[in-house]
């Protein structure tokens, strides 16, 4: 369910958020700090979600999700230079998080520094595979496939991406 809330969230920002005449204010306490950040942007107010962000992060540094979120507003932004800090101190919070990859392979995208954001998106897809979520392994594979294409000489990706997992015998 957050992840949904902050999908949404995201959504909302990609559509319209930006600059406002806000205040730069943090939220009030209710829910966790990610949660009130994603109804922030649900409400536009782009400032005050990543203020309440960066605040949260420093109350709970240890918070994966702060980072996560933080940096998809960066990504969205445009701000690139400042997703790739966030997403390397989410690094040293949840060292093999494959959404931390994910979001670096991104990010990288974005850059075009293809060759890193190949190498993230194919860490995100073993990561994804080893717990089981095909969903997501579906989604690291095909972010690691559009990315193959941008680099020389790459192999091809079915030689190296991992295998979709199985469901157990039964189901």
């Amino acid at each position: 369910m957050k992840k949904m809330v902050m999908l949404l969230a995201l959504v909302f920002c990609i559509s319209g958020c930006g600059k406002s005449n806000e205040k730069t204010t943090v939220a009030q306490p209710g829910g966790s700090i990610a949660e009130q950040a994603s109804v922030l942007l649900a409400a536009k107010k782009l400032q005050t979600a990543v203020a309440t962000l960066e605040e949260g992060i420093k109350k709970d540094p240890n918070n994966v999700e702060n980072y996560l979120l933080l940096s998809e507003i960066y990504i969205h932004a445009g701000q690139n230079d400042q997703a790739s800090s966030v997403l390397k101190l989410a690094m040293t919070v949840s060292k093999n998080d494959p959404d931390v990859f994910f979001l670096m392979a991104w990010n990288y995208g974005f850059m075009k520094n293809f060759a890193d954001a190949y190498k993230a998106a194919a860490v995100s897809a073993e990561l994804y595979k080893q717990k089981g979520d095909q969903d997501k392994f579906r989604k690291a594979a095909i972010l690691m496939k559009s990315f193959e294409g941008q680099l020389p000489g790459a192999p091809d990706a079915a030689s190296v991406a991992p295998a979709a997992p199985t469901a157990p015998a039964g189901q």
